[in-house]
Parts: C-alpha cells; structure tokens; sequence
C-alpha cells in the first residue's frame, strides 16, 4: 500500500449540478463511486478499478414445513425458557415455581416428540 493511499480522506466538496448533469456523472463513472471517477478526473490520476460486486451465496435456505400448532408450541417452550433465564440471571434461586415450569417445558417437548414420531411412522 502506498503512502497516499492511506491517508483518510475526510475532507468534502460540493458542487451543484442540474438533474441531467448528475445522470451524466453517474453515467460515466460506471461502476465506480462518483467520489472516486471525480476525483481521478479532478487530481489527473488513473481511474481505480471498480470493487467486485458482492457474490450471491451459493446455498439456498432450508425451509421447514410444519404443523402451525406444533410451531405454536415450540415458541412457547422457547418463551417458557427465556423467562427462566432471566429470573436465574437476576440471582434468584431454583425456586418451586420455576422446578415445575421446568417440568412442564419437559413434559410438552416429551409430547411434540411423541407426536412427530407417531406421525413419520
């Protein structure tokens, strides 16, 4: 890297153009930044060569298709759950409350288990 490349530009020009004028300089800076195409035109110096458009991923999203009341029920575990972790992170202790909220998540998931299983077969 040299040396007037890393130098932070942090300074700022403004010009008015008309609509047209504008089209035209974007236009002509193809795919480069109007900053950049102005001021290689401006300072005399090479155009910089445009950046890389950002590549797709090449993976396609999983989608999951599932029972509404079955999705219903895993937010609700997950809600259940999130409660438990906030009242353990404010210092409180295991108390019978939350032991038989524990039990019920494990007795709701043993269900939607259950369910799914009895489904596939």
């Amino acid at each position: 890297m040299n040396e007037k490349s890393k130098k932070i530009k942090n300074k700022s020009l403004r010009a008015r153009v008309t609509q047209d004028e504008l089209n035209q300089v974007k236009l002509n800076a193809g795919d480069l930044t109007v900053s950049d195409f102005l001021r290689s035109l401006a300072l005399n110096q090479p155009m910089p060569k445009p950046k890389e458009p950002k590549k797709e991923p090449s993976y396609k999203p999983i989608i999951h298709v599932v029972e509404p009341d079955f999705a219903i029920a895993v937010n609700r575990i997950g809600v259940n759950i999130n409660q438990i972790a906030r009242h353990l992170n404010s210092d409180n202790e295991l108390d019978q409350k939350i032991l038989l909220t524990l039990i019920t998540i494990q007795s709701t998931l043993d269900k939607a288990v259950n369910e799914i299983l009895k489904n596939d077969s």
